[in-house]
């Protein structure tokens, strides 16, 4: 091979799905060795095909996350050289927030430690943002997190039916018409009432503020996202 005319490490083609197409490869279908299923997303309003239980987690995270506008799974090709090798890369995730759009990969900490992961990662990392994309891998320890998780699928789960502006109105006018905070026992399922979904929801589209990160009791604050205040 004539090595001036030989591809370089900035060598990168990307290729997308056909029309109409969600992704650009299958990743559910009876004949896969491995577990494979769809997620109910609400923020994408469709299933969206996982390829493993920590990217079915991961979908759960980018839901909940507002700041992400909307993601896709198996969004693209990547062709790329590395060292003078042709490689094929499938990305897991393509999201787009108001920064941008970047893929990512799910890897599990083993994998994503390995020579030729951490390889590509550095070269995709430099090179796609020529394209205007940026890369990054999530890890397993980033994804299952926990209190962070288990909150996210509380709120997943009881969450989901979209209330009605009469309720929602009445919510923030039972609980926070003083301003003052609303303990998080109501959002215990042993506490579960008629409200309980109601509040989940509006955590989740942001009326309602309540730290994520944290572990939930009785002691914990929702508050009333100011930009949602009562209406008189």
């Amino acid at each position: 091979m004539n090595q001036t005319n030989a591809p370089t490490n900035d060598s990168i083609m990307l290729e997308w799905p056909q029309a109409g197409k969600h992704r650009i490869r299958k990743v559910v279908s009876r004949s896969n060795h491995r577990v494979t299923g769809k997620y109910p997303s609400l923020k994408m309003g469709r299933m969206m095909h996982w390829e493993s239980t920590l990217e079915r987690d991961a979908f759960m995270l980018m839901d909940i996350n507002r700041s992400i506008l909307k993601f896709h799974e198996q969004p693209a090709k990547i062709t790329y050289w590395l060292d003078g090798e042709k490689h094929i890369h499938y990305p897991d995730i393509l999201t787009t927030s108001h920064e941008g759009s970047c893929f990512v990969e799910i890897k599990e900490e083993k994998d994503a430690s390995k020579d030729e992961v951490s390889a590509r990662t550095q070269l995709l990392s430099e090179q796609l943002p020529m394209q205007g994309y940026s890369y990054l891998v999530f890890t397993e320890e980033e994804i299952r997190k926990n209190p962070n998780l288990e909150n996210v699928r509380r709120l997943l789960r009881y969450g989901r039916i979209k209330p009605d502006i009469q309720t929602i109105e009445r919510i923030k006018k039972d609980y926070f018409s003083s301003g003052e905070c609303l303990s998080g026992d109501i959002t215990s399922s042993a506490n579960c009432n008629s409200d309980y979904p109601v509040i989940c929801r509006m955590i989740i589209d942001g009326m309602l503020t309540k730290d994520i990160n944290q572990i939930w009791d009785a002691q914990t604050q929702i508050a009333l996202n100011y930009k949602f205040g009562v209406q008189s």
